[in-house]
């Protein structure tokens, strides 16, 4: 599988690369923003969650469809 991202994510493509990594992950690559948007009714927990490879090209096929 090719890994097109190249900063921060896809926490499921680098687990399987290192399954021996101590858990729980932490990716210091992403910046923070101390200032998040109003409540969207998003959970805390998917808040949290890193995106994996499947989720990226989701958000990609996403924005490919609503800018054209």
């Amino acid at each position: 599988m090719m890994l097109d991202m190249h900063h921060g994510g896809a926490l499921d493509v680098v687990q399987k690369a290192y399954p021996n990594a101590p858990k729980p992950w932490v990716d210091l690559s992403t910046g923070i923003n101390p200032w998040p948007y109003p409540d969207t009714g998003v959970s805390a927990a998917t808040l949290a969650r890193l995106p994996t490879q499947k989720m990226y090209h989701a958000c990609q096929t996403a924005i490919a469809t609503a800018i054209g």
